[in-house]
């Protein structure tokens, strides 16, 4: 009988002693055929689960793995230039290229790579337009003054394809420190010359050219304008960067001069730490236009030193034809009305029938300064703002040649 045929029959076993017993049992059960079938079933039923579980846990195992390395982020391992230093003055004239080379792990293509320089405190990318990078590789690029103290300075970074900054990497590349000092090879101008109403007015004008050689890292190049052997003003406009280049072209603001009847310009090429000067040069501007007044000065006059009391004039005869001129004060002015300690003020007049001219200086707590006499009937005179001064006064007097004498005065406020 087939095990199909035994699986349909079922048994019955009577077991005689539970009769005797007064007990009536039943039992069904099937040939031992049919029941080592059922075990092999079973069994191959249990492998086959336990292997699919293993596949299952395999499959996912694998998948773990793969998750864990794709979620590890990129690192850049290296990024190094093939030069150690560099020379100032071969980068501010733009004639050497530096070779980058770098490396990074677990990089996946759908991220960015960008090369970037800083310039004037900002990231300016240095790769052109579609541009991309491979994880490992190099790059030449020309060396570009960053336009202010700092040395060479490059960054690598790697981004999401959504622009999300993953990593980054800086590398500094220092200037080399040269032995010679700097030194000024030109230093000119071609302006003809300065005009004196410019100047009064300031807003007189001066173009100057340069050239500096053995440039050193944290030096500077500086403008002034000597007014006398004690008194150097700084006459630079002012400007959006504090670095200049070691080669270049400015315009300067001069005041008017005090002891000579020109402009002396200086230029120096200073260390900004120490304040060492390497190297200074000057230059000479005419002034053209009407003649400014450069008085002489004398201090001002005590007791003691008054002249002593002229010889009075004998009365003129009805014969005599005499003419009385009274001086006239045509204008006095001081500009600007208000003034720092050390600021530069423009006391100019026009004076008619005056014989003699001065001027006094005054402090508003009374204290006198400097007498300017024998001043002409039209001038100028630039003054300073005395330090520690509460502000000024300045006393013009005009005598005529017959003692009449008038006065003016004009004041300057100091501001803190």
């Amino acid at each position: 009988m087939s095990l199909f045929h035994q699986r349909k029959r079922h048994f019955l076993h009577y077991n005689p002693k539970n009769h005797a017993n007064g007990k009536r049992m039943i039992k069904f059960s099937y040939p031992a055929a049919l029941t080592k079938g059922h075990r092999r079933m079973r069994f191959r039923r249990v492998e086959l689960s336990i292997v699919l579980v293993l596949l299952l846990l395999a499959r996912n195992g694998a998948a773990s793995a793969q998750s864990v390395i794709s979620a590890r982020p990129p690192t850049i391992i290296a990024l190094r230039a093939d030069v150690g230093s560099i020379a100032l003055d071969a980068v501010e004239d733009g004639n050497v290229s530096i070779m980058l080379m770098w490396r990074i792990e677990d990089f996946d293509d759908v991220l960015r790579i960008g090369l970037d320089q800083l310039i004037r405190a900002e990231w300016v990318s240095i790769l052109e337009e579609g541009e991309t990078l491979a994880p490992i590789g190099t790059r030449a690029t020309r060396a570009v003054h960053p336009g202010d103290f700092a040395p060479l300075t490059y960054r690598m970074t790697v981004s999401s394809s959504s622009g999300e900054l993953l990593t980054q990497q800086i590398i500094t590349i220092p200037y080399a420190t040269e032995d010679a000092l700097p030194f000024i090879d030109m230093f000119e101008s071609d302006t003809p010359g300065l005009d004196t109403a410019a100047l009064l007015q300031r807003n007189a004008l001066a173009t100057v050219r340069w050239s500096v050689r053995d440039r050193r890292p944290g030096s500077q190049i500086r403008f002034e304008q000597v007014l006398s052997e004690q008194d150097v003003i700084l006459v630079e406009l002012p400007r959006q960067d504090l670095w200049l280049p070691s080669e270049g072209e400015i315009q300067v603001a001069p005041d008017v001069p005090l002891t000579e009847e020109i402009v002396r310009l200086r230029m120096s090429v200073f260390d900004l730490l120490t304040g060492e000067v390497y190297h200074m040069a000057e230059l000479t501007l005419p002034l053209t236009g009407v003649p400014l007044p450069i008085p002489g000065l004398t201090p001002a006059l005590t007791a003691t030193d008054a002249p002593a009391e002229a010889e009075p004039t004998p009365e003129p005869t009805a014969s005599a034809e005499t003419t009385t001129n009274t001086p006239t004060i045509v204008s006095f002015t001081a500009l600007p009305t208000s003034a720092r300690s050390g600021e530069s003020i423009i006391v100019s007049w026009n004076v008619e029938n005056a014989a003699n001219i001065s001027i006094q200086e005054q402090e508003a707590s009374g204290a006198e300064g400097l007498l300017y006499i024998e001043l002409p009937p039209i001038g100028a005179l630039s003054l300073r703002m005395p330090e520690n001064a509460p502000g000024m006064i300045y006393i013009l007097r005009a005598r005529s040649a017959d003692g009449t004498e008038i006065t003016s005065q004009v004041v300057v406020a100091r501001t803190s």
